[in-house]
């Protein structure tokens, strides 16, 4: 892979060479066509560890889907590939799994949670770059409910509507919306149906959220708690994943629009069975 740098600027294929471009960069990247074929790669001897190595990252693949779906609700306001940073979280939790063969070892965020915490669903805007005063959060497990508490906002002080990496000469936007998640993520294991979730009836992660009515951003806010409850026991191969974020909007008419990957949000906690 290459970054191109120079006034020729194209994106396609010209000769051996492939030009795209990626959400959340405004470079273009090169990449060079060829290669071995792919019936070399599937079935060659020599390809033999490049096949436990696509076997793994097909697990990976699998295990940021059930993470992605946890995030669904901040989806609008994502400003980049979150798949890239989870498949860089997801590798060392794969590589604990030591009892597994070579190809076919599980991923278990159980095993590495931390790991998760504190993933930003933003480049551009950190959460802590427009609520400045922290978030906090609590767990019981024993009920499996989540308690958020937003702090109190106060546009100009610890509420920024538009930090850093806005486009320039636009206004701060007049709208706001918070948004709040809990999600039942299964641990993804190695079958001989190839990877699946550990779970059996969790075939993709349970989500419950709570998103509040849009708010001028530049009205104070007071401190505010939402409790969030998953009303099921936590299996021992899955993780809760606690989730926090806001949306920005704009005034269409009579209506407010969602300003596409502009907002902020992180994960909170990431808890395991005890």
């Amino acid at each position: 892979m290459a970054i191109l740098k120079s006034q020729l600027q194209f994106t396609g294929s010209l000769g051996q060479l492939s030009a795209y471009t990626a959400r959340g960069s405004d470079k273009i990247i090169l990449r060079t066509k060829g290669g071995p074929s792919k019936e070399m790669i599937l079935k060659a001897p020599q390809f033999q560890n490049t096949r436990r190595n696509m076997e793994e990252f097909r697990g990976r693949v699998k295990a940021s889907q059930f993470i992605m779906q946890a995030l669904l609700p901040f989806k609008a306001a994502m400003d980049y590939n979150i798949n890239a940073s989870l498949h860089k979280i997801l590798k060392p939790i794969q590589d604990l799994d030591t009892g597994s063969e070579w190809g076919k070892r599980n991923v278990c965020v159980t095993r590495k949670p931390i790991l998760l915490e504190g993933l930003s669903i933003n480049k551009k805007n950190s959460l802590e770059s427009v609520i400045q005063t922290p978030l906090s959060c609590s767990f019981q497990q024993d009920i499996a409910t989540a308690t958020i508490t937003i702090p109190e906002l106060i546009p100009g002080l610890n509420f920024h509507t538009l930090p850093g990496g806005a486009r320039e000469g636009a206004q701060p936007f007049p709208f706001y919306r918070l948004i709040v998640a809990i999600a039942l993520v299964p641990d993804v294991v190695y079958t001989k149906k190839g990877y699946v979730s550990a779970v059996p009836d969790l075939t993709s992660s349970y989500v419950v959220s709570e998103t509040t009515d849009w708010m001028g951003a530049s009205v104070e806010r007071p401190s505010s708690s939402f409790t969030l409850s998953l009303d099921r026991d936590i299996p021992e191969v899955a993780s809760v994943v606690i989730t926090a974020g806001l949306q920005f909007g704009t005034a269409t008419g009579n209506m407010i629009e969602v300003a596409k990957y502009f907002g902020a949000g992180k994960v909170l906690m990431v808890r395991v069975s005890n």
